[in-house]
This record gives C-alpha cells, sequence and structure tokens, in this order.
C-alpha cells in the first residue's frame, strides 16, 4: 500500500471524526495528535527501509569478508 493511499485513509476518517465529534476547542489538538502519529510512521516505515538494505549490507560485507 502506498503512502499516498495510506494518507486518505488516515487524514479523511480523522477530519470527519474530527469535525463531526470534537468541540471546536479542541479540533487542533486532535488534528495535532493525528498529525503526530502519522509522521511517526512514515519515520518508522522510512527508516525501517534504511535499516533492511543496511543490514543486507552487512551480510554482504560479512560474506565477502570471510571468503577472502
Amino acid at each position: 500500500v502506498s503512502k499516498q493511499s495510506t494518507w486518505g485513509m488516515v487524514w479523511i476518517p480523522a477530519q470527519i471524526i474530527n469535525f463531526a465529534l470534537v468541540p471546536l476547542q479542541f479540533r487542533v489538538l486532535v488534528a495535532n495528535g493525528v498529525a503526530l502519529v502519522w509522521n511517526s510512521y512514515l519515520s518508522w516505515a522510512s527508516h525501517r527501509k534504511i535499516g533492511a538494505q543496511d543490514k543486507a549490507g552487512e551480510v554482504a560485507g560479512e560474506m565477502l569478508g570471510s571468503t577472502l
């Protein structure tokens, strides 16, 4: 699932709930909370891919080092 489609699956329902159920004085707080969770997810997803690539590079380096 792409990040763009996930964005719509998160923000559209969050804003519908926010405008329908949350009192006016708390709407910014709720939107900021959703943004915090969303940005944390994006950071985790980005670093998970980088970590997997780094780990693959380490394994390849170890394999090359052991054959020399």
